[in-house]
């Protein structure tokens, strides 16, 4: 409890903690297009993001296809200085998205993962928290026939199309619960949506290992977020960096107004 304190007060330690790690083997790799509208009143700054839904035997993982890439091209860049003592020069894709979900069925777990720069949190929910309605409707995406289902979750209306031929209990984000993989769903506004893209059978060990996060309750994470938005320089303080005043002005006044027009959350009730 002490370092989880220390983190919501933003001071960072290297204290190391407990051996968190997931292991399983995938067998499934989803892309979808998330559109999102980051303002409710701005209909015409539509921002979009490639994910990837990774599917194994017992475990899922959500996150933005830009970060593996980011990781792949860090690893090409050590690798190139260990063998010629030069960087790589190719620029690593930038991610929009710092957030990755993880459906655990052995431990009926959902663990949400969210980097603040140096800021690393998690949190916990059970797996089962969507009440579906089915609906006589069907449609096809991607040469799947996909049946309609509608649900709400936190302050949402949305609509799921999902295909009972690939019979995966899983989606987008927190989105699972369906006798079939959800490859398209959107809220009633269209604010936010995930559109399947592309559908690759694999088969590849997945380790995941998350011990440079600290797991806190919702409820602590949802403040950690309030206290980052009202002081967003909190995000680059550290034991080993002392940047100058001015500087962290600069970041404070410069996050709170992105922060401000970021007004469109995709989770609207905590």
């Amino acid at each position: 409890m002490k370092y989880i304190k220390l983190v919501l007060l933003f001071v960072i330690s290297n204290t190391v903690l407990g051996q968190n790690k997931i292991v399983d083997t995938l067998k499934y790799e989803i892309f979808y297009n998330y559109k999102y509208q980051i303002n409710k009143e701005d209909t015409l700054n539509i921002q979009t993001e490639k994910m990837v839904l990774k599917i194994g035997k017992n475990v899922s993982e959500f996150l933005s296809y830009n970060e593996i890439l980011a990781k792949e091209d860090a690893k090409e860049r050590e690798k190139a200085m260990e063998l010629s003592g030069m960087v790589g020069m190719r620029k690593a894709p930038k991610a929009k998205i710092f957030y990755r979900v993880i459906k655990d069925n052995n431990s009926d777990e959902m663990l949400f993962f969210h980097n603040f720069a140096i800021i690393r949190l998690y949190y916990s929910l059970p797996i089962n928290q969507f009440s579906w309605a089915l609906i006589n409707e069907e449609k096809e995406i991607l040469g799947y026939k996909c049946k309609k289902a509608t649900t709400t979750f936190s302050g949402r209306e949305y609509v799921a199309w999902y295909s009972i031929d690939l019979p995966l209990s899983d989606g987008p984000y927190k989105f699972q619960g369906l006798p079939g993989l959800i490859l398209s769903i959107s809220d009633s506004k269209n604010h936010h949506s995930f559109e399947v893209i592309g559908i690759k059978k694999i088969n590849e060990f997945y380790n995941l290992d998350y011990d440079k996060h600290v797991k806190v309750s919702k409820n602590e994470y949802l403040q950690t977020v309030k206290k980052i938005k009202e002081k967003p320089s909190l995000m680059a303080l550290t034991d080993m960096i002392q940047f100058p005043k001015e500087m962290l002005d600069k970041i404070d006044k410069n996050g709170k107004e992105k922060f401000k027009y970021e007004n469109n959350p995709i989770e609207l009730i905590d």
